[in-house]
């Protein structure tokens, strides 16, 4: 697609290009499309559009009317959503346009796409900060997108009637026009045709739709950006190749911790294709940059380092016995009620049990990657990040530049699952831009990614656990070491959620007194989550936290705390239920608020998944509920176990997610957290010896195979109230579910993950 403007790296930014090409006239909708500014000479990814096709003209950039923060529009008819979430394959390219064309009565498939730049006024009200993680994008933006959407459209109605002479009460909408009178004396005007008259239009706190009267919402609708994916349009971080882009890959240190002491390049510097090899500020890699990819890997071989201890006395079993030496010695109380010790004296039957979960990798598909460019008064950033606030913060901090000479572009996520809200490699791809002076991609291998990312903390929980003779819980303690996520991302994180008139070294001291606090200071409720508030009835109640600090670098993985708690807790809840003699099912209910949304959801897929059926010799089912991001999952496995092997047969899920906005991207969700749980139940663990990862690659990190999984069925739950988080609710309660079918079949407990037989 042609230009119609430019961007020289360091001098004018790109005017909006042409957004639309045109398609077939038969489908009456104009097709996605998302907008990337890319220096002018891109090379095979311009980033121009994801997907092109219209029915219609093609937009002038020139003549765009921006209505609110959320839409632009011009005379002709071009719609643009700015979408202020990153979409990593969960769905928000096109659910909040749905959410936003409700009400504003327009068709999403109508829209066409660009990403939001890095702005306050994008901040996801749940988080304080534009960011998309937490599940929150739908739930935060429930409110505010169909609001914004419905006053739009009301000022549209105003301009029309005020044209026509009639009042608004007898104008009405209908895709994009706003009509009047019936049959022969029926008026239309395209919202197109009302532009100039609709910026003197106000509206505030239009009216809101009925659920009776949406016609998108509730609704399976298509994926917007699917049509650019599965043509290879679509644009990842890893396809923005400008032309005279530079490549830089980083050697990275062989152990945690180690820093660069010397490193000699006589055979990497004259090989073809390299420019420049560099220690990295922090002397914690070398950068060689060069040509290709090709070029600077090959050249990369070839340099030689010599590299400080770290951290060399790192390993497994050593890190094993540091979370056990912290819990021993005392945790801090998250969540006390009546007297643990009182309660056990003479409780009839008795269960102490420890449970132990390992670090995880994210696997995301896509590698870490990050373009940048950096001149003395610019910084341009293309990235796929979680957070755009976050990059912003990173160049901010890494150029001294002021807010307004950094600009973040937002691609396309190949996943995220909470590692992109980490901006290692975003900080990584502004130093090295700022020392070559120009256009540089880092790209990060598999194994880089694999043994030098941020992963989920490890954890160990030991718990006491009481039922009386009438199959009550009647005690219940839970103590957990682990380490603070928020202690390490704090520091970046406060500062980023700050206004911007509050002074660098103001944030900065913030961000490390935060962080400080953090540090077995005080609690991270992202440690105790789905662990401090269960939902059963019990006696006394106990849960503590004991903070470990190895040194090993943790951020959000799917689900965050809940992803072991949810294990922990439900695998327990089966115990208890053995325990006291009684079917876990019934067990669970009578513990369960009659009528709660978790007994609700419980109930659903133990009706689905046939609960009490006799199923084949060797297969058993296990049960598990767990509620986090304010919704509710449960998960009934169907496991075959042959041998030291161990199948999944079938898997029945529900969710309970309050209104959906499209069925089938909750369906979706759903099967995708399946498949993510049990990857991690049967599969993932990140190991140390001698300060070094030991996984490196898929083939010692295995991801579930397409032989492996198991049949899915999803269920949801119906509901009139507000909608809540989807992409993360069904990985909690996907492994305890397996080990409780596991024990089902063959009467073993597994308590550690991932699920193997002890050796």
């Amino acid at each position: 697609m042609s230009g119609s403007g430019s961007l020289t790296p360091g001098t004018e930014t790109l005017s909006r290009r042409e957004f639309l090409a045109r398609g077939s006239a038969t489908t009456g909708v104009l097709i996605v499309a998302l907008h990337i500014p890319l220096p002018l000479n891109a090379g095979r990814r311009s980033g121009d559009a994801m997907a092109a096709g219209a029915a219609g003209g093609e937009g002038n950039a020139e003549n765009l009317f921006e209505a609110n923060a959320w839409l632009k529009i011009s005379a002709t008819g071009t719609f643009i959503f700015v979408l202020d979430r990153s979409e990593m394959g969960q769905g928000v390219m096109t659910a909040l346009p749905m959410l936003f064309g409700e009400e504003f009565d327009l068709d999403p498939r109508r829209f066409s796409i660009e990403q939001a730049p890095a702005d306050r006024r994008y901040d996801n009200p749940d988080l304080s900060l534009q960011v998309t993680g937490g599940s929150t994008s739908v739930h935060a933006s429930w409110g505010p997108l169909r609001q914004a959407g419905a006053d739009l459209r009301l000022r549209f109605v105003k301009a029309a009637a005020r044209q026509w002479g009639v009042q608004v009460a007898q104008c009405r909408t209908e895709n994009g026009e706003v009509i009047t009178g019936a049959g022969s004396t029926e008026k239309r005007l395209t919202y197109g045709a009302l532009v100039e008259k609709v910026r003197t239009e106000e509206a505030d706190d239009a009216p809101l739709k009925s659920p009776a009267e949406y016609r998108y919402i509730g609704r399976d609708f298509p994926r917007l950006e699917n049509l650019a994916k599965v043509t290879g349009t679509a644009v990842f971080g890893i396809d923005v190749v400008p032309n005279d882009v530079k490549i830089a890959v980083l050697i990275r240190p062989p152990r945690l911790g180690a820093k660069v002491k010397s490193f000699e390049t006589k055979d990497a510097a004259v090989m073809a294709g390299v420019e420049k090899i560099f220690s990295m500020p922090d002397r914690d890699a070398i950068a060689v940059v060069g040509r290709s990819y090709w070029h600077v890997s090959e050249a990369a071989a070839k340099v030689v380092v010599e590299w400080s201890d770290g951290h060399a006395e790192l390993d497994s079993e050593a890190l094993r016995e540091q979370f056990s030496a912290a819990i021993k010695k005392g945790t801090k109380k998250a969540a006390k009620s009546g007297n643990i010790d009182d309660a056990l004296v003479n409780a009839p039957l008795i269960i102490e049990e420890e449970y132990e979960l390992p670090f995880l990798a994210h696997g995301t598909m896509e590698p870490q990657n990050c373009t940048a460019f950096v001149s003395s008064d610019r910084c341009e950033v293309w990235a796929p990040t979680q957070s755009p606030a976050l990059a912003h913060a990173v160049a901010l901090r890494e150029t001294g530049l002021t807010a307004s000479q950094v600009l973040i572009h937002t691609t396309l996520l190949g996943g995220g699952f909470g590692r992109r809200l980490a901006q290692d490699y975003v900080r990584e791809a502004v130093q090295v831009a700022k020392i070559v002076k120009g256009t540089v991609k880092v790209v990060w291998s598999r194994e880089d990614d694999m043994r030098h990312s941020p992963y989920r903390p490890a954890s160990l929980h030991r718990l006491r656990g009481a039922v009386d003779n009438g199959g009550k819980i009647i005690a219940w303690e839970h103590r957990i070491g682990s380490q603070s996520i928020l202690a390490q991302l704090t520091p970046e994180w406060a500062p980023a959620m700050m206004p911007g008139w509050v002074p660098g070294f103001v944030k900065k001291a913030a961000g490390s007194i935060a962080g400080w606090a953090m540090s077995g200071r005080s609690i991270d409720d992202t440690a105790v989550e789905g662990a401090k508030e269960i939902p059963y009835g019990v006696g006394a109640f106990y849960v503590g936290h004991a903070h470990v600090e190895p040194g090993i670098p943790v951020g959000f993985w799917r689900s965050v705390g809940h992803s072991y708690t949810g294990f922990v807790v439900e695998s327990f809840v089966d115990e208890l239920a053995h325990k006291a003699g009684e079917d876990p099912l019934i067990f669970r209910r009578r513990h369960l608020k009659p009528g709660s949304r978790e007994s609700v959801v419980m109930d659903l897929v133990a009706e689905k998944s046939g609960w009490g059926k006799p199923l084949p010799a060797g297969t058993a089912r296990g049960l598990a509920q767990h509620g986090s991001f304010r919704s509710y999952a449960a998960i009934v496995a169907e496991v075959r176990v042959v041998g030291d092997r161990i199948e999944i047969a079938r898997v029945v899920a529900a969710i309970d997610c309050g209104r959906v906005i499209n069925p089938d991207m909750v369906r979706a969700q759903m099967e995708s957290a399946v498949i993510f749980g049990l990857t991690a139940a049967l599969h993932s663990e990140i190991s140390f010896k001698k300060g070094a990862v030991q996984q490196s690659n898929f083939h010692d990190y295995p991801l579930l195979r397409i032989n492996e999984a198991p049949q899915i069925d999803v269920h949801i739950v119906p509901s009139d109230l507000d909608p809540t988080g989807v992409g993360e609710p069904g990985v909690p309660p996907v492994a305890p579910a397996v080990a409780n079918a596991i024990f089902a079949a063959v009467g073993k407990r597994l308590r550690r993950l991932p699920l193997k037989w002890p050796t």
